[in-house]
């Protein structure tokens, strides 16, 4: 039986994984491949969906966990799905911010799923503009660790003496990774995905052997989602992001401003718009953090909101 080649994405909360995935996906469709597409996203509401607004691939979404320990099972009952009814050429497993690739390498090597998939590269996305010295480090060091390429993202927004330290600290941390730098993840998809050299099982196998896990405790991360009713006043919703910095490390979603739904982007350095040029099915936010009072987030996102929207 062929087995079925896997690329893992892997990167904490807000580094590109899924900028990756749309460049990824962009280079694959050229050759007509037949993708399957694991989405993990840490909240309720599945906002990179949307964002890659793909008609044609096939988007299995697992949510409300992470693939590495609470909804790992819903994985493995998905990858058997995939082999039996969808017999794609490829699966793209995108990993939430806060997986630890160890844990879903490992899910590959299970006895029923060793005949039918084999990793070809697990891809990370580090925040190049960020340090990996935060109260993350355990997990970011993990990410960094069971990596096979490394994409130094968002080179645009530091200098080149922290680069360097940054690659520094990958080395140390992973010493024959190969390193890219990058903006936007823009890079040679082929040269990343396929290149000479496949992982083994077996290689697989030893390497999670001979590897030692960082600690690192999942369950004092939480999200809260938010779905909105009615249009939002930017200046508000702004001075709310500003509220934040403290409590929340990652937010995204789909803001109905008045002049157009936008896509929103927030980590504690730096938060986007971008006006969309296509629809979505619903207006709605997603934040993830450690100190999530969701009771007052909830009610300072509703005092937002000025116009209702007729349904």
């Amino acid at each position: 039986m062929k087995q079925i080649p896997v690329i893992i994405l892997s990167g904490f909360l807000g580094a590109g994984k899924t900028t990756l995935l749309k460049n990824i996906l962009s280079d694959f469709k050229k050759d007509n491949s037949n993708i399957a597409l694991i989405m993990n996203e840490f909240g309720d509401l599945n906002i990179d969906g949307d964002v890659l607004n793909e008609e044609d691939i096939t988007m299995n979404e697992l949510l409300q966990g992470c693939l590495c320990c609470s909804i790992r099972d819903d994985l493995t009952t998905t990858l058997k799905e995939i082999s039996i009814l969808e017999k794609p050429d490829v699966v793209i497993v995108e990993c939430t911010g806060v997986a630890n690739p160890f844990e879903v390498i490992d899910a590959f090597i299970q006895p029923s799923l060793l005949n039918s998939y084999r990793i070809s590269r697990v891809l990370t996305v580090v925040d190049g503009s960020q340090g990996l010295q935060n109260e993350f480090s355990p997990l970011i060091r993990d990410q960094v660790k069971y990596s096979d390429i490394i994409l130094l993202n968002k080179c645009d927004l530091t200098n080149q003496k922290h680069l360097t330290k940054m690659e520094q600290n990958i080395k140390q941390i992973n010493p024959d990774v190969p390193v890219y730098r990058t903006v936007n993840c823009e890079v040679n998809i082929e040269k990343i995905t396929f290149p000479d050299g496949e992982r083994s099982s077996s290689e697989n196998a030893v390497y999670l052997e001979n590897g030692k896990r960082e600690k690192f405790n999942i369950e004092s991360v939480h999200s809260y989602s938010y779905q909105f009713e009615g249009l939002v006043n930017r200046e508000r919703f702004e001075e709310f992001l500003a509220t934040l910095k403290s409590t929340v490390i990652r937010a995204k979603g789909f803001i109905p401003f008045e002049d157009g739904t936008h896509l929103f982007q927030y980590t504690p350095t730096n938060f986007t718009f971008n006006k969309l040029d296509w629809s979505v099915s619903s207006s709605k936010i997603v934040l993830i953090g450690t100190s999530i009072d969701k009771e007052k987030i909830g009610q300072s996102i509703k005092e937002c909101e000025v116009i209702k929207v007729n349904n």
